[in-house]
């Protein structure tokens, strides 16, 4: 009968949690992209942070472009004549 002993015990819990935080990374890069985010750096939070990106990315807000502020009038642009 062999009993698994050290380090080779712990592989199956430390994959799972290897596992885990590269999930967290990835659901906090979905969640971010959704919210019109950086993905990519919702994926680096995702993976330093774990399970505490994805509770800060759902409470942080969505990046919202306001319809037509890129054609707003400027005194720099308006024309004078």
């Amino acid at each position: 009968m062999s009993h698994v002993t050290g380090l080779s015990a712990l592989l199956p819990y430390v994959l799972a949690l290897f596992a885990a935080w590269l999930g967290s990374g990835i659901f906090a890069a979905y969640r971010a992209f959704r919210k019109n985010r950086c993905g990519w750096c919702w994926v680096v939070l995702g993976i330093w942070f774990g399970p505490l990106a994805l509770i800060a990315i759902a409470f942080v807000s969505p990046n919202v472009q306001v319809a037509g502020a890129a054609d707003a009038v400027t005194p720099a642009t308006t024309d004078l004549r």
